[in-house]
């Protein structure tokens, strides 16, 4: 995934440390915010994800750390 989305979900974690460990030479393409689709760059035509997928799959990460954090503090 493209870094900003490492900034953003940091940003939104405030402060708890989010590690981020990504594929090389084997995923299936990039995940690409979606204003990078109104861009001819080469990571949003390579790549086999629809526009949203990006938005998607850091929102599902929010939730999933939302949900971890709420299990640590019950601990």
């Amino acid at each position: 995934v493209y870094s900003a989305m490492q900034a953003d979900v940091r940003a939104w974690a405030h402060g708890c440390p989010v590690f981020f460990i990504t594929l090389a030479n084997g995923g299936r393409g990039y995940l690409v915010p979606g204003p990078a689709y109104d861009e001819d760059l080469y990571a949003m035509w390579q790549s086999p994800f629809a526009r949203g997928s990006w938005e998607k799959c850091r929102d599902t990460l929010e939730e999933e750390i939302a949900q971890l954090m709420g299990e640590l503090e019950g601990s």
